[in-house]
């Protein structure tokens, strides 16, 4: 294979490759409804920029990354306000879904319907928020001037 094909070839690849990886991600753009110690509601918004009528939960775990303009911050100290514009990203496979668990011992998440391993109730139905990989928010302001 000639050099200036096999540059070709590598380009080729490595431009898919880079495209595979987006692929996997979703992005939920959108304004604060409501934060929690470990979660964040966003009031979505669509492509065309306009609300969508919907809200979604994200979890935020120890590996979320959160983002205040250029800087990366912990959660708690990101000071997220209701209203605030926000862009989450979530990894294919961690979007929310439907989940069991038992009402006395809410650790505890299953994929299906089954009986707790501690205390052997039966598992009930409950919604699992879609856990964020990354949370972009705008860069913090002084207030008015």
């Amino acid at each position: 294979m000639s050099m200036k094909r096999s540059a070709i070839v590598i380009i080729f690849a490595t431009f898919f490759s880079v495209v595979s990886v987006v692929a996997h991600e979703l992005e939920f753009k959108g304004t604060v409804a409501a934060v929690e110690k470990a979660r964040v509601q966003v009031k979505t918004i669509g492509e065309n920029g306009k609300p969508t009528g919907k809200s979604e939960w994200f979890a935020i775990t120890d590996k979320t990354k959160v983002r205040r303009g250029d800087v990366e911050v912990a959660f708690a100290r990101a000071k997220i306000k209701k209203n605030e514009r926000i862009v989450v990203i979530v990894e294919h496979g961690d979007e929310a879904g439907v989940e069991w668990t038992c009402t006395m011992h809410p650790e505890v998440a299953k994929d299906g319907p089954g009986v707790c391993p501690k205390c052997s109730m039966t598992l009930v139905e409950r919604q699992r928020p879609a856990k964020a990989t990354e949370v972009r928010l705008a860069p913090a302001t002084d207030g008015p001037r």
